[in-house]
């Protein structure tokens, strides 16, 4: 039978009163306790130190009587926490965890220093106090200095071990180890290792075993701490797993509730520190649920964070990215829940606050809210801007319940004095992108019966509305009606822009003029136009330019229009291929409008083999 081993191990020597110039405690670390009084310090001989009895050994019998062993270690020697050997070990412990991370011989030169100059005695109970406040890679050469010097590890050193595994990434091999020494030594796993274990794992991305011990430790009734679902919630988001991630957070929160039914979860953990970290990881799932448009996991974690804290107060980034996915899933009362904390916050709404807001009605098809906001938009002196409106638009053809006739009907069934504007402008929108441009001119014809309190419309935004209308429609004449129409008007109401002449352009190169076939020269009537006015076309304008020059056997002209746009900064790489391509078709073929298809169907043909 092993020999009762002293009450200390020793360490009632572990200071001597002379101390080795060589000593790593001559170290300018040596912050906490000074020189001086480490050489002044000796424990008395009569230091009141209370030792616990040893536990006699338990058999079978003394198991059915009194139950199995409890789930935790015996505690170390209570040590009075002022007396001098105390505070040489914290002395000891300062200067392990200023060792640098990756250094862990370091912390062994300062321990064999200290053990051969006499100042300590190495002992189990020295190895169990300095574990917990290793590194692991100087944690585990702690481990094999006591193997080398035949000290057996006890069940503190293994489980300090776990938990500084649990802190570290791609762990699962040493950690197998650990296990497996405990095992092979009869070591009790305690609860506090098995919950070291599965946040290892947990960190390790070892979805698998975590899954395998939750529903172990489920099936025993056992609840995991909040640490643990702290930290799986936080790595199911760091992978992109919302739904996981939600999932696991209801099943803390119903915990929760199970322990105090009707309070949240940094309530029933009633540590401080633990509820603001709870606050965090409600923040990071709505953060992530807003970011990937989940609607669900949004709106739960949204109303989870409002109830359970009244002055919650998100970012605007975050408001603005709970609005987009309001506003994609038409959900009205969310976005008016945004809103309303946008509005406590004392932040001015900005136009995408109000096109999300505006998409968001429009999705819920409820067109008389979206007239009325675009009204009040107006009120408050800030409009609509033509982007919210063409966004608004291009939105339309995919709802369900879309036709431009139901527009217009709710757009008539206002008081003349609330239509605005911009509603019409979404109306003529509407109308264009079903192709039925004929009624868009018939709205166009009744504006001044439709906006009577609006003597600025028709305006430049209408008609460059009206003018990309007749490009897919290829109507050079209705085109020619509205120009004049707007020259009319005069350029205090009505300015010609860049969107017009590139509109112009456009149906220059597009629109066949039977009795003249040299109306495509128009086009180059407008970039002179523009260019005197000092504007510059968009880069899809000069492209058709280009394009529209080749297609037509003026190859000149369409290197001429490549010069130009190179020399204002546009990028002309792929469209100097294109018009190599098209010179050489037309070589072979000799037709400029033959060439013009070959080169379209090599390209299409070159897209879809990318693709």
């Amino acid at each position: 039978m092993r020999p009762l081993r002293p009450p200390l191990d020793g360490l009632q020597q572990c200071l001597c009163p002379r101390l080795s110039p060589q000593s790593p405690l001559f170290s300018p670390l040596a912050t906490a306790v000074t020189i001086r009084q480490l050489s002044s310090l000796r424990i008395p001989a009569n230091q009141d130190v209370h030792v616990r009895p040893r536990r006699p050994p338990r058999t079978a019998q003394s198991v059915l009587t009194h139950g199995a062993a409890p789930h935790h270690s015996p505690p170390l020697p209570s040590i009075d926490p002022n007396s001098k050997f105390s505070r040489a070990l914290r002395f000891i412990i300062t200067h392990l965890r200023a060792i640098p991370r990756k250094s862990p011989a370091s912390s062994l030169v300062l321990l064999h220093e200290m053990h051969r100059n006499g100042e300590i005695e190495l002992g189990l109970p020295v190895y169990e106090s300095i574990m917990p406040h290793a590194t692991v890679e100087t944690a585990f050469a702690l481990l094999a200095d006591m193997k080398k010097r035949h000290i057996t590890p006890s069940s503190r050193i293994y489980h300090a071990l776990l938990r500084r595994l649990a802190s570290s990434w791609r762990a699962e091999e040493m950690r197998k180890n650990v296990l497996a020494e405990m095992k092979d030594r009869w070591i009790q796993l305690l609860p506090e290792g098995e919950e070291a274990v599965l946040i290892g794992r947990i960190r390790d991305g070892k979805t698998n075993l975590v899954e395998e011990m939750l529903n172990d430790w489920k099936e025993k009734g056992r609840r995991p701490s909040g640490l643990v679902w702290r930290i799986l919630v936080r790595q199911l988001l760091n992978l992109g797993r919302v739904e996981e991630a939600a999932n696991m957070f209801r099943e803390a929160a119903s915990q929760a509730d199970e322990f105090d039914t009707g309070r949240k979860v940094w309530d029933v953990w009633t540590d401080r520190r633990e509820g603001e970290l709870w606050q965090g990881v409600v923040y990071e799932l709505l953060r992530m649920a807003a970011h990937e448009r989940n609607i669900e996991e949004t709106r739960y974690a949204f109303e989870y964070a409002l109830s359970g804290n009244p002055a919650f107060q998100p970012d605007s980034g975050l408001l603005l990215s709970i609005l987009y996915t309001a506003a994609r899933h038409g959900d009205v009362l969310l976005a008016n829940d945004a809103l309303k904390l946008l509005d406590s916050s004392s932040q001015p709404r900005h136009q995408h606050h109000w096109a999300a807001l505006l998409e968001t009605h429009l999705r819920a098809n409820n067109l008389p809210e979206v007239f009325h906001i675009l009204h009040e938009m107006r009120s408050i002196n800030r409009p609509a801007t033509s982007g919210t409106i063409a966004s608004l638009a291009s939105i339309l053809p995919t709802l369900s319940t879309f036709d431009p006739t139901t527009l217009m009907t709710h757009f008539i069934a206002l008081p003349a004095s609330t239509r605005d504007p911009s509603a019409l402008h979404l109306i003529l929108r509407a109308f264009l992108q079903t192709s039925n441009l004929p009624i868009a001119i018939q709205i166009y014809k009744t504006i001044p019966e439709l906006l009577p309190h609006a003597p600025s419309l028709p305006d430049t935004t209408t008609y460059n509305i009206l003018l990309n209308g007749c490009i897919p429609a290829k109507d050079r004449r209705t085109a020619m009606f509205l120009l004049s129409e707007m020259v009319l008007r005069g350029p205090n109401k009505s300015p010609m822009d860049s969107d017009t002449y590139d509109a112009l352009i456009s149906i220059a190169l597009i629109a066949p003029d039977e009795n003249n076939p040299e109306a495509w020269f128009d086009a180059f009537t407008y970039l002179q136009e523009m260019k005197r006015m000092g504007m510059t076309p968009g880069r899809a304008t000069w492209v058709k330019l280009a394009l529209g020059a080749g297609a037509r056997g003026q190859g000149d002209v369409a290197r001429q229009v490549v010069r130009e746009m190179k020399s204002v900064g546009w990028d002309t790489v792929k469209l100097e291929a294109y018009i190599g391509k098209w010179e050489r078709a037309k070589i072979e073929v000799g037709d400029p409008r033959e060439a013009t298809a070959i080169v379209e169907e090599e390209e299409i043909g070159g897209a879809a083999a990318g693709g």
